[in-house]
């Protein structure tokens, strides 16, 4: 049955599924992908090499979300407290500031007069 727009397209098969079917039509063809000898083409004509648990792309990727998860996970803690700071140490001083110079400010721009 077709759509409004023409032809309906097929649903995709996730990558596991394809695997899962490779690995019983053709198991010598599977084994060279899950090893890294072969790769596979993608809808968009790129060639992807899939690396598995033990190959050295995985351990890299490893390390990398090793390393960068703490950094993560402080960073974001830390923003938050200065921003905090922020916000205390300027509703703290309003008044010192609106008091320079009988409400003006430092650089004399605002036209208050108490």
């Amino acid at each position: 049955m077709g759509s409004a727009f023409g032809s309906e397209e097929k649903p995709r098969k996730s990558f596991k599924d394809w695997l899962n079917e490779l690995s019983k039509s053709d198991p010598a063809r599977h084994k060279r992908i899950m090893q890294g000898d072969e790769g596979v083409r993608t809808v968009d004509g790129r060639t992807v090499i899939y690396a598995g648990k033990k190959s050295n792309v995985h351990a890299a990727a490893v390390v990398g979300d090793t390393v960068g998860d703490p950094f993560k996970d402080t960073s974001g803690p830390a923003l938050n407290i200065v921003m905090k700071l922020m916000a205390i140490i300027s509703v703290v001083f309003a008044d010192f500031f609106m008091s320079i110079n009988h409400g003006n400010g430092a650089s004399h721009s605002g036209n208050l007069i108490f």
